[in-house]
């Protein structure tokens, strides 16, 4: 049975009637247009209104119930960088809320990466080494003031992101046959001090020099064909 009522206690009310049940049993739906005409306590002393209304204190949402015939606030999970949950369940559209509802806001949260790569170079002479840093995002929910219709908005503060390590630099460049022998430490540490990463070039080989060739001669020269030795 789909109970219509103008005002959401109404409904409750009679569906509590028929279902004799409580009303924390009862799912209960709102036309979004018709919370925003209700909204009419925008701009006025709280005091003076009827209404409900739902604020975000210290990210927590604190939900007041109407009084007499006034009107239920409501909560709109616009911002995508933050769920909200009414009683254990994700909304997604703009929903009722009242005193014994439970309202949870769970962030987002972007973790922070570093990334560690070896390269040689096409000669196979040298090994360049990258660090990139990626610094992540943890949201939060924005405090708002007492509204019959909030709309949840998110901020966000950055997370450093982790530094490598030496050992980790060294793994990265044997895992390409890096000889020990060959890697440059003070590179890598040089390196690993910039805050934001880069490249460079942590190892080399030996290149090879030109040669020298020498002829000799093991016979005599001034030998003919046919004359003994």
């Amino acid at each position: 049975m789909i109970i219509h009522e103008v005002l959401l206690r109404g409904a409750i009310k009679k569906g509590t009637k028929n279902y004799r049940c409580n009303a924390g049993e009862l799912e209960t739906h709102v036309d979004p247009a018709r919370v925003k005409r209700n909204d009419a306590c925008q701009g006025k002393e709280r005091e003076d209104c009827k209404d409900g209304y739902i604020e975000i204190v210290s990210g927590k949402a604190v939900v007041a119930d109407p009084v007499e015939d006034g009107h239920y606030a409501a909560i709109d999970p616009a911002d995508a960088n933050v769920e909200v949950y009414l009683n254990g369940s994700k909304i997604n559209s703009v929903s009722i809320v009242t005193q014994r509802d439970i309202v949870e806001f769970r962030p987002a949260v972007k973790e922070a990466s570093t990334e560690v790569k070896a390269e040689l170079t096409e000669d196979k002479m040298k090994a360049v080494l990258t660090v990139t840093k990626m610094p992540g995002k943890q949201y939060y929910v924005e405090d708002a003031p007492k509204t019959g219709l909030l709309k949840v908005l998110s901020g966000c503060k950055e997370i450093p992101a982790p530094d490598a390590t030496m050992e980790r630099c060294i793994r990265e460049l044997e895992r390409i046959k890096v000889a020990p022998k060959f890697i440059d430490k003070d590179a890598i540490k040089k390196l690993l001090e910039q805050p934001d990463g880069g490249c460079a070039v942590v190892a080399e080989g030996i290149y090879p020099v030109d040669g020298r060739a020498r002829c000799r001669f093991i016979f005599r020269k001034n030998k003919k064909r046919g004359q003994n030795r």
